[in-house]
């Protein structure tokens, strides 16, 4: 019987790694992304974007920290573990949105442009508290609020991109970090927050369809092109490529 129950064992156990690995792989992509942020840092040190690799680190110990709670019998950060893993994440879409919704307030040239970034903002903090009231932050993800902060991070991202018009000569805008970012930004928050509202308000679906892998594999693109983005760029590139005289060293 022993023996019977060790082939068992092994057996079962690739398919155990495969559900592991299912599971977990856009950790190790969100691990070589910061690890390339600060391999590349001295290219971008000095712009708008010097605290990419501490939004990039609380990226990945939010997920690691989430990855804990929800697979550990034991660790738990309050004594009822339902409550752990929404309220991390609510945390963390507060602190990620706000530093990109800042970072391109400061990169977009028309005021009128800042103006918007800045009410669209506004109601996005508001969505938030609103989602409050009739959402336990604690108990479930604010999945209304970061709807609305998706794809106004995706409005912004291409007002962004709207105002790299190309000067006369070579294209410099493949050298531009913050390009690449805005890319990789627009390409997941256009797609995932329909599955993630989806999945909340018709789980079947996100099940069927398995929504959660397309997620992940959304991830995985997403941190391809942000370390795309730190060998391509150069210490001198430009925001929006008209003059050099005009723009910023991105």
């Amino acid at each position: 019987m022993d023996l019977a129950h060790r082939l068992i064992a092994i057996f079962e156990m690739p398919t155990e790694y495969v559900e592991i690995a299912k599971n977990n792989f856009p950790i190790f992509f969100y691990l070589v992304t910061f690890f390339l942020s600060l391999k590349y840092y001295r290219k971008y040190f000095d712009t708008v974007l010097k605290y990419l690799p501490l939004i990039l680190a609380y990226t990945l110990l939010n997920e690691l920290l989430g990855h804990i709670i929800r697979y550990s019998s034991t660790f738990a950060i309050f004594p009822d573990r339902t409550v752990d893993n929404d309220i991390i994440y609510n945390v963390y879409d507060l602190i990620y949105f706000g530093f990109y919704f800042h970072v391109l307030w400061q990169l977009v040239e028309s005021q009128k442009k800042k103006n918007l970034i800045k009410w669209v903002s506004f109601a996005v903090l508001t969505a938030y508290l609103i989602n409050c009231i009739f959402q336990n932050p604690f108990e479930i993800s604010l999945y209304y609020a970061y709807t609305l902060a998706s794809f106004a991070l995706v409005l912004f991202s291409i007002m962004y991109l709207s105002q790299l018009q190309p000067y006369p000569g070579p294209s410099i805008k493949k050298y531009n970090l913050m390009y690449w970012i805005t890319i990789g930004l627009v390409i997941f928050h256009s797609i995932f927050p329909i599955l993630f509202i989806t999945g909340y308000l018709k789980p079947a679906i996100w099940y069927d369809y398995e929504f959660q892998t397309i997620g992940r594999i959304l991830i995985v693109v997403m941190n391809i092109i942000f370390c795309y983005g730190f060998f391509r760029a150069r210490k001198k590139s430009f925001q929006n490529g008209r003059s050099p005289s005009l723009t910023h060293d991105i």
